[in-house]
Order: C-alpha cells, then sequence, then structure tokens
C-alpha cells in the first residue's frame, strides 16, 4: 500500500514498484501518471490532480479506477478487463471505449462532454451515473443487472427499462423524455422524472 494523498507532489515514479497492490494519490498537483508496469496494481485513486495524461494500459488487475476531477479528455481501459469500478466525473472527455470491461459494475462518468456512452457489453452493470453530460440517447437495453440509472441534465429521448427485476432507483430529471414505462419494474423506491415532456407515465 502506498498513500500520498493531500501532499504537493508534482509527479511521481512508481514503474519499479512492482508490488504495489493499493495506491492513494488524491489531492496533488500531478499531471502525468503511469501504472502501466504496476500488474499487481488493484486499486488506484488519482482524484483531485492536474492529470492530463494516465496510462493503466498494463495494469491487468486493476479492480478500481478513480481519476475525479482532473484535465483528462482520454481515458483508455481496453487493457483493464477486471475492472469493477471506475469512477471519472468532472474531466474533459468525450468518449470513452467500455466493451473489453465486462466485469463493470459501478460507472461514473458525470460532468463530462460524452456524446455516446455504449455500455451494451456491460453487463453486470448495476450503478450508472451520467448526469450533465450531451448524451443524446442511452442503450441500456442489456444491462439487465442495473439497480440505479442516474442520468439527468442531458438530452436523451427514450429508456428501455423492462428486463431489469431489480432495478430500484431512477433519476432521469431534465431530458427530453416523452414516454416512460416502469411497469415491469417492481422493486422501485425513487423516480425523479421533472421537467422532462412527459406525456405518458406507466408505473
Amino acid at each position: 500500500d502506498l498513500n500520498l494523498y493531500y501532499n504537493d507532489l508534482t509527479s511521481i515514479e512508481v514503474s519499479k514498484n512492482k508490488n504495489i497492490v493499493n495506491l492513494n494519490l488524491d489531492g496533488n498537483n500531478i499531471e502525468t501518471l503511469d501504472v502501466s508496469q504496476n500488474l499487481k496494481l488493484q486499486n488506484l485513486s488519482c482524484s483531485a490532480n492536474r492529470l492530463t495524461n494516465l496510462n493503466v494500459n498494463g495494469a491487468e488487475s486493476l479492480v478500481t479506477l478513480e481519476c475525479i476531477q482532473n484535465g483528462l479528455t482520454n481515458l483508455d481501459v481496453t487493457q483493464n478487463s477486471n475492472l469493477e469500478y471506475l469512477h471519472f466525473y468532472n474531466n474533459q472527455i468525450t468518449s470513452i471505449d467500455l466493451s473489453q470491461n465486462p466485469k463493470l459494475v459501478i460507472l461514473s462518468t458525470d460532468n463530462n462532454p460524452i456524446r455516446n456512452l455504449d455500455v451494451t457489453n456491460n453487463i453486470e452493470l448495476k450503478n450508472l451515473t451520467c448526469n450533465n453530460t450531451s448524451l443524446t440517447s442511452l442503450d441500456i437495453s442489456n444491462n439487465i443487472n442495473l439497480e440505479e440509472l442516474f442520468c439527468q441534465n442531458n438530452q436523451i429521448e427514450s429508456l428501455d427499462l423492462s428486463q431489469k427485476p431489480n432495478f430500484e432507483s431512477l433519476w432521469c430529471r431534465s431530458n427530453n423524455l416523452a414516454h416512460l414505462d416502469l411497469s415491469q419494474n417492481p422493486y422501485l423506491k425513487q423516480i425523479d422524472c421533472a421537467s422532462n415532456q412527459l406525456i405518458s407515465l406507466n408505473v
């Protein structure tokens, strides 16, 4: 374990620290981070830095990645097939390929200018948060394990919430939804669908 959060680091070199499993660098001033040589790394938190470049391409054991509130415009996680928890909100990322992350359970993409978010291969996904992006559509038809969806302040026109037996929470305020069918979600506990264009709602 290596914890260096809330210091004044501007750079760090960990390529020779082959046994690191948990690395926390939150709240520094780091601009570039390369953990591609850290094959045993499972949990990486590098939020609230100044990152413009993050290389996780060799970190094949990575389970949790938190890189919140940085200056990232790109994030490549195609080589992180064991990733379960991914949080990268408050960046400048416009697109991301999640097709190689079949174990993903929790995904947070808030406050990024993402126009297309493809989660069709993320069958294990339980919690999806994508508020304040630029989405006009969101295909969640394959996400049968989904329990919570937060997609407020987008331009989404339709949502298919069928075939989700454990679904509990929907927060879709401020979109362009005209129809919303929740009749197949018997465990639904919370709905916020204010400020849409609803003409039909089936609960």
